[in-house]
């Protein structure tokens, strides 16, 4: 991955999310690449050989392109990549976690899952996560969760995660309370309540003093019904939150 386009995400990390099944309008795949300008993401990947297409519509005005990661090769390669360079973290060591991790997570053991989590963003070297903003912190979480090789997609109010037996919906916030995060996934879960398996409501709460996931806490769901509490679990030592 060429050291502009790094440059590139780290000022706009919002381009990363969602480049799996993704649905271009107008799609300008043969257009010239300017690296002094803004560098749309999709067409210097598609270039660069590791996306394809895997749909095509025409429209009355524009043509509709569905594109994915050529094979699981290339979206490892290309997401590795970035983990390296926005954390330091080996990507090979990481997705080696990613069956165990899956286990956690079927097995409703949110705990290990954030246990292990925390370890990572732990081994993150400090100068890379001193000045992290929430923006930033979702950008690591969701490299980490596709070098575990888990089904994530980014939504606009939440991260989502999809293994056999379980949906799980994160949502953060930073330095404020692990409560007010997972009210806010409550919230997202509730706009569009899951008939066809359980969801985990989870709210993450990371701390801009221990540069690391500071408190945590989760809910189950089957339907509207909660079947499951976890109580919140703090892993970063204290802090005062003058924010709710």
């Amino acid at each position: 991955i060429p050291s502009f386009l790094i440059d590139s995400v780290r000022k706009d990390p919002q381009i990363l999310f969602n480049l799996r099944n993704s649905s271009i309008e107008g799609f300008p795949l043969g257009a010239p690449i300017d690296i002094t300008k803004r560098v749309d993401l999709e067409p210097f990947l598609f270039q660069s050989g590791y996306l394809t297409i895997r749909g095509y519509k025409k429209g009355d005005k524009y043509e509709y392109y569905n594109l994915d990661f050529r094979n699981e090769q290339a979206k490892n390669k290309f997401f590795g990549s970035f983990l390296k360079n926005f954390t330091g973290l080996d990507p090979d060591q990481v997705s080696l976690d990613g069956e165990g991790i899956k286990k956690n997570l079927d097995a409703l053991d949110v705990d290990a899952f954030i246990g292990k989590m925390y370890v990572y963003i732990s081994s993150i070297p400090i100068e890379l996560r001193q000045d992290a903003t929430l923006q930033n912190y979702k950008t690591i979480f969701y490299l980490l969760l596709e070098n575990l090789d888990l089904e994530t997609k980014v939504e606009p109010d939440s991260t989502k995660v999809e293994v056999s037996s379980v949906t799980v919906l994160f949502r953060f916030t930073l330095d404020k309370k692990a409560e007010t995060a997972l009210e806010r996934s409550v919230k997202s879960y509730k706009k569009s309540i899951s008939r066809d398996k359980r969801t985990y409501c989870v709210g993450i709460n990371f701390s801009s003093e221990s540069h690391n996931i500071h408190d945590w806490k989760a809910e189950l769901y089957n339907g509207e019904e909660i079947v499951q509490v976890s109580h919140e679990k703090q892993l970063g030592g204290e802090f005062k939150s003058n924010n709710p």
